[in-house]
C-alpha cells in the first residue's frame, strides 16, 4: 500500500468531511454525531415545511434516534414525514405521494439508503417543476429545483448523498433508469458512520458497490487525474481491509473509512461515470431486478467486462498495475469472489430471448466505456 493511502487509513472525521468538502459542491458534515447538524442547517435555510422521506427499516430499528432527530428539527418548522411501505419505490407511488405534499414544503430531507436518497431526489424536482416521474425522465433538460435538498445515508455505499443521478425502477419494466442532472445534486450531506447499518452479508455486497464505482471510474473515458487517484486509494484500501471484512471483524475505524469511500466515489460519479457492468445491470429481466442486490447484479457481468477491457484498454490496465504494484485484473476478480459474488450472467440459464432483449434493453452513456464499440461489445460480455 502506498504512504499516501496508509496515511488516509490514520485520518479524523474532521480530515475525512475536509477532504470530501475540497472535492465536492455539496456541503458535507461527515462524522460521529454528524446528525446533531440537522437542526442548524434548517435554521440556516430558513424552512418553515419540511418533508423527510424515511426509510422504514431505519425508522423501525433506530426509533428512539429517528423521534430525537424529529424533535429538535420540529423547533424549526412543521414536518411533514413519509415512509415507503414498500422497496422498490414505484413511479405511482412517487406520483401519488407528489400530490399529497405540503404545497409550502421548501426542504426535503431524505434518510435511508440508495433508494430512498434518490427517491427524496425525485420527489423534490418533481414538486418544484410540477411535472410526473415520466415526464421528467422524457426531459428534463429545462428541470430545475429551488427546494432545499438534504440527504442522510443509512447505509454506507451507494454514494447517493454526493451524486447528480437518481436511481430509480421502472415497475411497468423492471428496467433501472437513471434521473441525472444538477438538480439531483443534493444541498447538503450529513454522512454519520454510526447511523449505517452493516450487517454481514450486507456489508459485502456494499464494499462491492463502492469497489466498483472505483473500478469503473477509472477506467471511465470521463476520468481525469483527480477521480483516478480517488479510485485508486479506494481499490488499494479496500484490498487491506478485506481479511476484515470477510470475518466481520471491522472497526470503528473501518466503518468510518467505509462511509467516507462511499461518499468520495459519489464525488467521483459526478465528474467520470460508471461503465458497462452497471449499464448492463440496468437492463436485466424484471424478476431479476426484485431478487437480485444491485451489486449482485453489477458483479454478473465482470468477468466478461475484463476479458473486453483487457484488450481495448490495454494501457489504463498497465496503469493500473504498475499503481497497485499488482496485475489488476486478477486483483479486481480476487476481491469479486472473496466477497462473495461469484455468480456469472451465462449461470443463470435465461433463455434464448434473454440476450436481444437485453441489447435493447441497454442504454444510457456506454460510450463512457473504453470498451464499447456497438452492441457487439454488450453481447461479448452476455456470452463470454
Amino acid at each position: 500500500m502506498s504512504k499516501a493511502n496508509r496515511k488516509s487509513l490514520s485520518m479524523s472525521s474532521s480530515a475525512y468531511g475536509a477532504k470530501l468538502q475540497r472535492l465536492s459542491p455539496v456541503k458535507i458534515y461527515f462524522g460521529r454525531g454528524a446528525v446533531s447538524e440537522l437542526p442548524a442547517i434548517l435554521r440556516e435555510r430558513r424552512s418553515k415545511q419540511c418533508t423527510w422521506v424515511a426509510s422504514r427499516g431505519f425508522v423501525r430499528s433506530n426509533k428512539d434516534v429517528f423521534r430525537a432527530m424529529l424533535s429538535k428539527a420540529e423547533k424549526n418548522g412543521q414536518i411533514q414525514v413519509l415512509i415507503p411501505r414498500e422497496l422498490p419505490i414505484t413511479f405511482e407511488w412517487l406520483d401519488t405521494t407528489v400530490r399529497s405534499i405540503n404545497p409550502t414544503t421548501d426542504c426535503f430531507v431524505g434518510i435511508g439508503g440508495g433508494t430512498v436518497m434518490d427517491a427524496t431526489k425525485a420527489l423534490a424536482t418533481m414538486f418544484d417543476t410540477q411535472k410526473s416521474i415520466r415526464r421528467l425522465l422524457a426531459d428534463s433538460s429545462s428541470a430545475s429545483r429551488k427546494s432545499t435538498l438534504v440527504l442522510v445515508p443509512t447505509t454506507v455505499a451507494t454514494g447517493s448523498e454526493t451524486s447528480k443521478g437518481a436511481v430509480l425502477i421502472d415497475t411497468s419494466t423492471g428496467k433501472r433508469v437513471n434521473l441525472k442532472g444538477p438538480f439531483s445534486l443534493a444541498d447538503f450531506a450529513i454522512v454519520d458512520p454510526p447511523l449505517q447499518s452493516q450487517s454481514r452479508r450486507y456489508l459485502r455486497h456494499a464494499v462491492f458497490d463502492i469497489f466498483s464505482h472505483a473500478v469503473e471510474g477509472f477506467f471511465s473515458r470521463k476520468a481525469d487525474v483527480k477521480t483516478e487517484a480517488a479510485s485508486v486509494c479506494t481499490i488499494q484500501t479496500i484490498v487491506e481491509m478485506l481479511p476484515r471484512i470477510k470475518s466481520g471483524r471491522i472497526t470503528f475505524k473501518d466503518r468510518e473509512m467505509l462511509a467516507y469511500l462511499g461518499s468520495l466515489m459519489g464525488v467521483t460519479l459526478q465528474r467520470a461515470s460508471t461503465c458497462l457492468p452497471h449499464r448492463l445491470s440496468y437492463a436485466l429481466p424484471k424478476e431479476l431486478q426484485y431478487t437480485l442486490s444491485h451489486p449482485e447484479a453489477t458483479a454478473l457481468f465482470y468477468p466478461g467486462w475484463l476479458r473486453a477491457i483487457e484488450t481495448s484498454a490495454e494501457q489504463k490496465v498497465q496503469d493500473l498495475n504498475r499503481l497497485l504494484g499488482a496485475p489488476a485484473l486478477p486483483l479486481i476478480l480476487k476481491v469479486r469472489t472473496e466477497l462473495g459474488l461469484t455468480k456469472e450472467f451465462r449461470n443463470l440459464h435465461l433463455g434464448r430471448a434473454a440476450v436481444p432483449s437485453m441489447l435493447r434493453r441497454c442504454t444510457g452513456n456506454l460510450s463512457d466505456d473504453p470498451a464499447y464499440v456497438d452492441t457487439r461489445t454488450l453481447r461479448g460480455i452476455l456470452q463470454a
